[in-house]
């Protein structure tokens, strides 16, 4: 054994094979097993924000991104995309802007294979969409709220609660909101490409939905994972499975609450 300190290496070989055993400061790094804290895989100015804003998250913050080695140039990027992958006690969302002219478009159309998983939060329960094609509005909320997987479309019952956060799963068999189903199934579906936030059959109304990620399935293979981002103090949806933004029209906003 070699010691310094606290810290001790207990084993050591050369010809191929490693380190098995090391200590700091009264960590110990096994093989397979733990890092130590002090381990960082994250940039030298995010893994610094990240301790000074979530130091109390560390550990699952440190352990994401070694599990995870794709997703850490975003977090370079923007520090607090943490809070979109990591439980930090923290919402981040993009606010519902309250103008028709803001709003993302997503890369694909639905199908009957599509699935989409949407965590929003409720801004004012009044008229406006969530997500909705040239052709029609797919999921929305009004004084007659209406569910509907493209042209037909059902009204339902539903009580949303401002400032809460929901879960809304929609595909060709069902409609559910926090795993109550509240919508039936259209008869065909959209040509155009999804948006989040604007309701092209009305003409384009304004949206108070703050948006906290869109997860898009295709006949059971996840192809989006979208998320608050900001680039270049842009405010964009970002991608993390393919690193891609959603396109953007106008400008939007972030806000980071306490989670309830």
């Amino acid at each position: 054994m070699i010691g310094l300190g606290s810290n001790r290496l207990t084993c050591c070989r050369r010809g191929g094979m490693s380190v098995t055993q090391a200590g700091r400061g009264g960590m110990e790094w096994l093989a397979g097993g733990r890092v130590p804290r002090w381990a960082s895989p994250y940039s030298e100015a995010a893994t610094a924000y990240l301790k000074e804003n979530y130091g109390s998250y560390w550990s699952a913050i440190q352990q994401f991104g070694f599990n995870n080695p794709t997703m850490v140039s975003y977090i370079n990027e923007d520090p607090d995309v943490i809070c979109s992958v990591v439980n930090v006690g923290k919402i981040r969302k993009i606010v519902g802007p309250n103008n028709a002219s803001n709003y993302f478009t997503l890369p694909w159309c639905n199908t009957n294979k599509t699935e989409i998983e949407m965590e929003f939060c409720v801004e004012r329960t009044d008229n406006y969409v969530i997500l909705s094609t040239y052709q029609t509005r797919i999921f929305g909320l009004s004084s007659n709220n209406y569910a509907g997987w493209a042209t037909n479309r059902v009204q339902y019952s539903y009580s949303y609660v401002v400032g809460t956060k929901y879960v809304g799963v929609f595909n060709s068999t069902s409609m559910k909101v926090n795993g109550t189903t509240i919508g039936g199934v259209g008869s065909s579906y959209g040509t155009n490409k999804m948006c989040v936030g604007h309701d092209y059959q009305n003409g384009g109304i304004a949206n108070n939905i703050d948006i906290v990620s869109l997860k898009w399935k295709e006949d059971g293979v996840q192809v989006g994972w979208f998320v608050p981002f900001v680039r270049d103090d842009k405010v964009e949806l970002l991608n993390l499975v393919t690193g891609e933004l959603a396109t953007r029209t106008g400008t939007l906003t972030i806000s980071e609450t306490p989670a309830s």
